[in-house]
């Protein structure tokens, strides 16, 4: 056996004594690229709390089925993924406001947690329960995938025992009579319909 024969052999064999030693080490992620930062990342796939079952979509924004955003109440410093469902529909929102809750994106990289609603959700009055608010979004109905960017990853809801009465209006594929649906305002005018 040469020089460069044994050389080549020690390095293989050190590599395989390191990996083998790493198995199951958290110090030594064994995947590499974006599926390293997914599993280092991503805490839990299915993230429940109080009935509520999110469930994990993919790395980027979630979008609905026009590839639109969410408007959002963010919560700042939310450390891990399962965190941002718990503060969603935590005690600080309220239960009306949890009720309409689509799902939640979260920065990995500067720990923030976007709650994600309905267009024309959010009011002026939600600004005192988070740390922000964008209510300059489009997306509704469920989330149907994700936009690309980087750190972010998404989570639907995926059920909830908690349903509230206002889950059928969800179904209406009319935004206008959707809205009604929720504001529980009459589809019809009164007087028409009870003048008879």
């Amino acid at each position: 056996m040469n020089f460069t024969n044994f050389m080549l052999l020690s390095t293989m064999a050190l590599v395989a004594a390191t990996s083998a030693s790493a198995e199951g080490s958290d110090a030594l992620p064994q995947l590499r690229g974006a599926d390293a930062v997914q599993k280092s990342c991503i805490d839990d796939k299915k993230p429940k709390k109080d009935g509520f079952e999110f469930k994990y979509v993919d790395e980027g924004k979630c979008v609905d089925e026009d590839n639109n955003t969410y408007e959002y109440g963010q919560f700042d410093d939310v450390k891990d993924f399962s965190k941002c469902a718990k503060k969603c529909v935590g005690g600080d929102v309220d239960d009306e406001l949890v009720d309409e809750l689509k799902g939640f994106d979260w920065n990995c990289d500067n720990q923030k947690c976007r709650c994600l609603f309905d267009e024309g959700t959010l009011s002026k009055s939600d600004e005192d329960t988070f740390d922000s608010v964008d209510r300059d979004k489009d997306g509704e109905g469920k989330v149907e995938g994700t936009k690309d960017e980087k750190h972010w990853y998404c989570a639907k809801l995926e059920g909830s025992s908690n349903t509230s009465a206002d889950s059928h209006c969800d179904q209406i594929s009319d935004k206008k009579k959707r809205q009604e649906c929720k504001s529980n305002k009459p589809l019809v005018d009164f007087n028409e319909e009870f003048a008879r």
